[in-house]
């Protein structure tokens, strides 16, 4: 991703991504602060992965006569597996970025 303020590239590291779940981004270089611009696309793929893991967890349970509960453990691992590498992939590839206005004091 660039920053918008400095157009210099900022990688989206683990440990940027993790710092700032909201998409909310400071750039290394210039100290401009950015934000994610999510798309139709961007909520419609995590919709649609929330859903899948969260059906094959409770088909799991259902399958194997476990409680949903247990179904709840197995549907938070997938998403700890799957979804934060792809929703930091989808950030870094898909989504654009927005400049924040400084607020004046």
């Amino acid at each position: 991703m660039d920053c918008p303020h400095c157009t210099e590239e900022v990688e989206l590291t683990w440990r940027r991504y993790l710092k700032a779940p909201s998409g909310r981004y400071i750039c290394p270089y210039c100290g401009g602060r950015f934000r994610m611009r999510h798309t139709f696309k961007y909520h419609a793929t995590l919709f649609g992965l929330t859903v899948m893991f969260a059906g094959s967890s409770v088909g799991f349970a259902l399958i194997f006569g476990e409680t949903l509960f247990q179904a709840l453990g197995v549907y938070l691992i997938c998403v700890i597996i799957f979804m934060l590498p792809i929703d930091k992939k989808i950030d870094s590839t898909w989504c654009g970025v927005v400049p924040l206005k400084v607020k004046d004091d």
